[in-house]
């Protein structure tokens, strides 16, 4: 522990020597961050939402099928993302080749008559394979539509057949029948859920400002770690690396020394960083929320100093283990969200995404700061943290083993 102390004063010495340059490696990735964040929320602002369009055919003309298509326009979950517009069925296929339609519906000829008969009903749905995502949501809702005119259909024929016995005409029997359709077919679709929905918030677009105003706090702290942990990196002569291993210094007792000096300059800077967004009225956060916060992004540096650590004891020329350890941070902050949300991954990365230390911290910070959660999964990030230290622990000491 002695060595370990020795270089912790050098390095407070070596602060205290060079105090005019942390300003510049303070401000510098502050400034470029935060250009970067105001341009990707202008951009993100400007972003509108559009209607799914869809094409109507209806081959039968009847008051049922007019009725079923105004109850899928005022739809709850979908009403104002849809567009039907009545067509023929030639338009709508020329539509669907322009790419201008997402899929149309089609109510075949003598649909009415099938319904009141007790005969299979059938709605045809033609997507636009340019599509695939916006046509499945349309499917879905069809589906919901065809169950629910089914459910209805069993209903009215019973009526049906009960309205037959009583002193009656057809015309009224039939506006009867129709009436108890329609009253059914209300009831049941305001009844159920018309499409099984799963949301998924994609904080940058519902609240860009916030996210990348946490995103670029995130980044910050991940230079600042990089910049302070190459700025307590002295280069050594062979003889004097020589001559510390005569007095009994280890290099992972230099590493160890470099990681706590880093840690806590970085963590001074972070949490006062965080205390100006506070006092800003940027973000309000509470002292449970506080705890988590330093919790999760005390895993997160250690983790991330920890893999620095280990290119520097694998790599040993400086401008190469200088390069690949910029290269491994662009590569953590990619990963972590902060930049790009990792909504926008392909599907196969972002099932790898969870074994990221950079994306499990930044997901449960987003999640206390901007979601309000009153709890953090801190296991995945403790034991990557703590993977992370015993690699590194056991590559120098294999390292000490075969230098000897």
């Amino acid at each position: 522990m002695k060595p370990i102390h020795l270089f912790l004063e050098q390095h407070v010495k070596k602060a205290g020597r060079k105090w005019y340059a942390l300003p510049l490696l303070l401000l510098f990735p502050v400034l470029i961050i935060g250009l970067l964040a105001l341009v990707a929320v202008t951009f993100l602002n400007q972003e509108d939402e559009e209607a799914i369009k869809i094409g109507l055919v209806d081959q039968d003309e009847s008051e049922e099928t007019e009725m079923v298509s105004d109850l899928l326009s005022d739809t709850e979950e979908l009403g104002s993302l849809l567009e039907i517009t009545p067509m023929s069925e030639e338009e709508a296929e020329e539509n669907i080749k322009n790419n201008e339609l997402v899929s149309y519906i089609v109510f075949p000829e003598g649909f009415t008559n099938d319904l009141y008969n007790g005969n299979a009903t059938e709605i045809s749905l033609i997507g636009n394979p340019n599509q695939p995502t916006n046509s499945y949501i349309v499917k879905e809702l069809i589906d919901s539509v065809s169950r629910h005119i089914r459910a209805a259909q069993a209903n009215i024929l019973t009526m049906n057949k009960y309205a037959k016995d009583l002193p009656m005409t057809d015309g009224q029997r039939n506006q009867f029948v129709f009436g108890q359709f329609k009253d059914f077919l209300l009831y049941t679709m305001s009844r159920d859920q018309m499409v099984k929905e799963h949301e998924v918030t994609n904080q940058a677009t519902e609240a860009p400002v916030y996210y990348f105003m946490l995103g670029g706090w995130f980044v910050v702290v991940t230079i600042w770690l990089l910049g302070f942990y190459t700025f307590f990196t002295d280069e050594r002569t062979s003889g004097m690396k020589q001559r510390m291993r005569l007095y009994g210094v280890r290099d992972i007792q230099l590493i160890c020394a470099k990681i706590i000096s880093t840690f806590m300059l970085a963590g001074v800077f972070t949490a006062a960083l965080l205390w100006l967004f506070q006092i800003i009225d940027i973000v309000e956060l509470y002292v449970e929320d506080v705890g988590r916060i330093i919790s999760l992004m005390s895993m997160y540096n250690f983790s991330f100093l920890a893999c620095l650590a280990l290119i520097e004891t694998i790599v040993h020329a400086p401008k190469i283990k200088l390069l690949v350890q910029c290269c491994f941070t662009f590569i953590v902050l990619l990963l972590s969200g902060a930049i790009i949300p990792v909504l926008y991954y392909p599907s196969y990365i972002q099932q790898l995404l969870p074994y990221s230390f950079s994306t499990q911290a930044f997901h449960w910070v987003k999640e206390v700061v901007l979601n309000d959660r009153f709890f953090a999964e801190m296991l995945p990030l403790g034991v990557m943290m703590f993977v992370s230290l015993a690699t590194l622990l056991a590559v120098s000491w294999l390292k000490e083993r075969v230098r000897t």
